[in-house]
């Protein structure tokens, strides 16, 4: 980026000024403009999308919409979070529909986040809390995960008490490494003082009997934990961006006060709704998940190389030189996500 003049400087603020600008992944058409690879060859694997695309019922819902495309949508989503509600068992006030899950991170740091506060943050994870930190200018607090991408239950202890985060933001599953919540985890978060952010983007793949629910004691009414989780995954609707989050009725009022108004389109709404209701789409798209991370484990160990436990639609391989192998194969096609990059 071409540094600005210093007239210009003082018109933008310091926190941004020092920020690293985030590099999105790349489309097809661009990818296979650079590469000279047609579209069609390309292999793409780094955004964890679903292969089946969107489910058909979200398809012909919004081919159905056609000439209502010129109203405004549903200012507050109302079919969509009563939908959400009822499969989540809870009431509509504990849900709210944002733009993409990012987008509902950025309203968690608007609602909750100054520049004197902290937040607490276990990399390596999703890029985003750190990005939306930045803006504010807010202090990050960090625990690192272990050498196996667990997290280390009694250094956050230890950090929230010394450092008193507002917010701590926890992926479970974890990205970009697939890993999930031990045992007892989810009980010691929760007993900290602060908001616990459960990103569940990736929840709907997990199959460890035991995995870590928030949901009964979020109907218990327990206050301090927000859950956010996508239609870009399971549900294949990435294009179109949406997610949700869903906690106390009291906080979910409050950061719903945040949000721009009719902050979810149309097509969004519609399409999101339907998918929720096509089970055929989401047995196949499970079932595919799990054959895939079988079929993968099992040719990757033959080759001599080891993949981390995954209760996701992806896996994390140890390669040795990572940025070096996913060069390589980018450049015959496949995009992938090197760890160095986290």
């Amino acid at each position: 980026m071409r540094p600005l003049t210093p007239t210009l400087e003082r018109f933008i603020r310091p926190e941004v000024l020092q920020m690293t600008p985030y590099t999105p992944i790349k489309p097809f058409h661009i990818l296979s403009r650079e590469l000279g690879i047609p579209a069609d060859q390309l292999v793409k694997l780094d955004a964890n999308e679903n292969p089946y695309g969107m489910s058909p019922r979200a398809l012909a819902a919004v081919q159905a919409l056609g000439a209502t495309i010129p109203v405004y949508p549903d200012p507050a989503s109302v079919d969509l979070r009563g939908a959400l509600a009822t499969q989540l068992g809870v009431a509509l006030e504990s849900v709210v529909v944002g733009s993409g899950a990012d987008e509902l991170i950025e309203l968690l740091f608007r609602l909750c986040v100054e520049p004197e506060d902290r937040i607490l943050n276990c990399p390596p994870t999703f890029s985003m809390y750190s990005f939306f930190n930045a803006i504010i200018g807010a202090r990050e607090v960090v625990v690192e995960r272990d050498a196996g991408f667990g997290l280390d239950l009694a250094a956050i202890e230890a950090a929230a008490l010394d450092h008193a985060p507002k917010v701590i933001f926890v992926a479970a599953p974890n990205n970009p490494d697939a890993s999930d919540l031990p045992a007892g985890a989810l009980e010691r978060l929760l007993r900290l003082d602060a908001l616990v952010v459960l990103d569940e983007a990736y929840r709907e793949y997990a199959t460890r009997p035991d995995f870590p629910d928030a949901l009964p004691t979020l109907r218990q009414g327990r206050a301090n934990v927000i859950m956010l989780r996508t239609f870009a995954k399971l549900h294949g609707l990435a294009g179109l961006r949406i997610g949700y989050a869903f906690g106390h009725p009291d906080v979910i009022a409050y950061l719903d006060r945040t949000r721009n108004p009719f902050n979810v389109n149309a097509l969004a709404q519609v399409a999101a709704r339907a998918a929720l209701e096509d089970e055929d789409h989401i047995r196949a798209t499970l079932a595919h998940a799990r054959e895939s991370r079988a079929y993968f484990e099992r040719e990757l160990a033959a080759l001599g190389l080891e993949a981390a436990p995954s209760e996701t639609n992806f896996i994390c391989i140890n390669v040795g030189d990572d940025a070096a192998v996913a060069d390589g194969l980018h450049e015959r096609g496949f995009t992938v996500t090197a760890l160095t990059n986290w």
